[in-house]
């Protein structure tokens, strides 16, 4: 099943990390990812996707600085086309001061939440189980300690 995870880098400018989706398909071969972000020119955001056919994540082959991934959940193959109408669905919002990167990724999640193809599985308040695993939603708040500025 493809793997979705958010991959954090290090800001070019600015004081916020810079947020992705990386969805990797690990039964492609070569093993192929496809990152969804929305990158920024002076004034305003635009959807900017970038597909790699390698063994690396595009955060390697990705112009900034990649700080960590985290994996949020595997996508049922079935879930697939779902998935990708949501992300062309999301749009970039350059009318909300402060609307970024990490604003796009989370309105994504929270759409693909209402779809059933992320967290359906598990309970709200993390679905951890003995062993320490937690799946989506833990992985999420861990995802919620890079919102916002930097510090």
């Amino acid at each position: 099943m493809p793997t979705l995870s958010i991959s954090i880098f290090h800001p070019e400018e600015g004081n916020r990390w810079h947020w992705a989706l990386d969805l990797e398909h690990e039964h492609t071969s070569p093993r192929s990812h496809t990152m969804y972000e929305v990158t920024s020119t002076t004034s305003s955001f635009s959807e900017n996707t970038i597909t790699t056919t390698s063994s690396s994540s595009p955060a390697n082959d990705h112009d900034l600085v990649h700080h960590r991934s985290i994996v949020l959940a595997s996508i049922n193959e079935v879930d697939l086309p779902t998935f990708r109408d949501v992300v062309a669905a999301a749009r970039v919002d350059n009318e909300t001061s402060h609307w970024n990167c990490q604003d796009y990724v989370l309105e994504i999640l929270e759409a693909l939440e209402e779809e059933c193809v992320v967290g359906f599985d598990e309970d709200f308040d993390g679905g951890e189980e003995e062993d320490g695993g937690g799946g989506y939603w833990r992985a999420k708040r861990e995802a919620m300690r890079f919102y916002g500025l930097m510090v």
